[in-house]
């Protein structure tokens, strides 16, 4: 990850810089099943930026957001994190009011002038997808906070193709019977918690 000229000189020169966390989740509407893009940032203000050339509405007031130190290294390892933040109502909206399972999940960081507030660079740092999210529950007179597990794209290559999962695949495998009814359950007539 490199940042871009403009920065570069700005860090080189050891000018004040001043960075925001962004977080994009591209979850899917529970009503709808439509998409529903959301962004949350530890800025003040909700701010319109232009992130990997598209324009993108972060909600601010995130102020309390706990990035995890991302570990980078070469290979296929996955990696896993948790982001946590304040319940805030957009972040609410996030985890009570959409579908988060699989969802992609980047994480950027956006560099800022300190003196000027000119924004410098806007750099990923993390995409990959959302594993779940928990609502940690806080002790006694305690802040409740919301939590995203993210894990690395590179699961995205453990996932078995379909080849592998039919019965007739199965039983080649040493006699593996446990897809042996698993098309019954394809057939649009059938009254799954009906009466028959």
């Amino acid at each position: 990850m490199t940042w871009n000229a403009l920065a570069q000189a700005h860090l080189s020169a050891r000018k004040p810089a001043m960075r925001h966390w962004l977080i994009h989740v591209r979850s899917r509407d529970l009503s709808t099943g439509g998409p529903y893009p959301i962004g949350l940032w530890t800025g003040d203000d909700h701010e319109t930026l232009t992130v990997e050339g598209e324009a993108r509405l972060y909600y601010g007031a995130q102020g309390e957001v706990t990035i995890p130190n991302i570990a980078y290294g070469s290979g296929t390892d996955i990696v896993s994190d948790d982001v946590t933040m304040p319940v805030s109502p957009e972040a609410e909206i996030l985890v009570r009011g959409t579908n988060l399972r699989f969802a992609p999940v980047e994480l950027h960081c956006a560099l800022y002038d300190a003196e000027d507030g000119d924004l410098l660079d806007v750099r990923r740092f993390f995409k990959g997808t959302i594993d779940g999210a928990p609502i940690l529950t806080p002790a006694l007179n305690g802040v409740a906070s919301l939590s995203l597990k993210m894990v690395s794209s590179a699961r995205a290559g453990t996932m078995t193709t379909k080849a592998k999962k039919s019965d007739q695949s199965q039983r080649i495998r040493q006699g593996d019977r446990l897809r042996r009814y698993g098309d019954l359950g394809k057939i649009s007539a059938d009254p799954w918690g009906g009466k028959s």
